[in-house]
C-alpha cells in the first residue's frame, strides 16, 4: 500500500468520523484556548508526518505499533 494514500485516508477517515458526529449533534464548536489549540494543530502535524514517514520506511503495521507508543513518550516528555 502506498505510504502516502495510508496515511491520507487514516486521517481522513477520522475527520469525516468527527464532523458526521458534530453535524448529527447540532452543537456549534466553541474555541476556548486558541494558543493551546494552535499548538495541538502544529504538533499533530509534525505527528502525522512522522507518522507518513514510518510508513514509508517500514510496513504499516509497524508504524501502527510505533504510533500506539505515544503514551509512554507524553509521560516522560511531561516531566
Amino acid at each position: 500500500m502506498d505510504p502516502a494514500f495510508f496515511a491520507f485516508a487514516r486521517f481522513a477517515l477520522g475527520a469525516i468520523t468527527f464532523w458526521i458526529v458534530i453535524l448529527l449533534k447540532r452543537k456549534p464548536i466553541r474555541f476556548v484556548h486558541k494558543g493551546y489549540l494552535s499548538a495541538r494543530a502544529f504538533f499533530n502535524t509534525i505527528a502525522v508526518l512522522v507518522f507518513f514517514k514510518a510508513v514509508s520506511v517500514t510496513s504499516s503495521s509497524e508504524a501502527n505499533i510505533l504510533n500506539m507508543t505515544y503514551p509512554l513518550f507524553i509521560g516522560m516528555i511531561s516531566w
